[in-house]
């Protein structure tokens, strides 16, 4: 029997055991890829819990030392045309490049926050949710857009992504 007075409601416990079983994820993921870090090129797979951790270390601290490695050579990298850094690229130095700064630059942000809401993974795919926060700098109006990062996966490897960005928000806050 859950005993709310010693551990809460039911919900916040459920979180709090989902916080500790990731943890326990992103140690065991953290400990591989580091070990492989040591022997680079090694590796010819990776899993999929090692991947989500990459993922969430891309965007959470904007290190992308972990997903390198995990990048096909014919990686492909979508990039909705319709923002102005929008467009598609092909290999792990085009990745490495989109990924060394804020998306768009000084030229479009004057500050670019972003927090990862999850990372599902499925079969094939890595789906990332974020919540970005984003000052303008052509408006210095803060705009909020939810985006969502899928990534293709194969033989333990990363294949491809496609952002999927809410840009109506972008371009409501835009004046």
């Amino acid at each position: 029997m859950w005993d709310e007075n010693i551990y809460g409601d039911s919900d916040a416990a459920g979180e709090l055991l989902l916080r500790r079983r990731v943890s326990a994820i992103d140690i065991a993921a953290a400990e591989a890829l580091d070990a492989a870090a040591k022997a680079p090129g090694r590796r010819e797979a990776y899993t999929k819990a090692e991947m989500a951790y990459a993922i969430t270390e891309l965007f959470d601290r904007r290190d992308s030392s972990r997903i390198l490695p995990m990048l096909r050579q014919d990686f492909i990298l979508k990039i909705p045309t319709t923002l102005p850094y929008g467009g598609q690229f092909t290999g792990s130095e085009a990745f490495a490049g989109f990924f060394s700064g804020t998306p768009g630059g000084a030229q479009v942000w004057e500050s670019f926050d972003v927090h990862v809401d999850e990372v599902i993974e499925s079969a094939d795919h890595l789906i990332a949710r974020l919540t970005n926060t984003g000052v303008l700098k052509a408006t210095g109006k803060t705009a909020v857009i939810q985006n969502v990062w899928l990534f293709e996966a194969a033989n333990g490897r990363l294949v491809s992504t496609q952002l999927y960005a809410d840009t109506a928000a972008a371009l409501s806050t835009a004046g």
